[in-house]
């Protein structure tokens, strides 16, 4: 359903597999990469705004302590 909103909003796209012709395969689009680039830019500015006081090795300590947190 996700993609389905996704596709008709104009986000991305599905083609044909060339080598399966039951698989369709997602593209993103023009305005999906637009969003997607807006969203990384704001995330790395949120980013600097944390992270901005850590010295690189206190930054390389903290996100590898976030990513053992992290699920999954």
């Amino acid at each position: 359903r996700t993609l389905d909103e996704l596709q008709d909003d104009g986000y991305l796209e599905r083609r044909p597999d060339p080598d399966d012709r039951r698989v369709r395969l997602l593209a993103i689009t023009d305005k999906g990469r637009e969003v997607k680039n807006a969203v990384q830019a704001q995330n790395q500015r949120g980013e600097e705004r944390w992270l901005g006081e850590l010295t690189p090795e206190e930054r390389r300590v903290f996100l590898r302590a976030l990513r053992r947190m992290a699920p999954g």
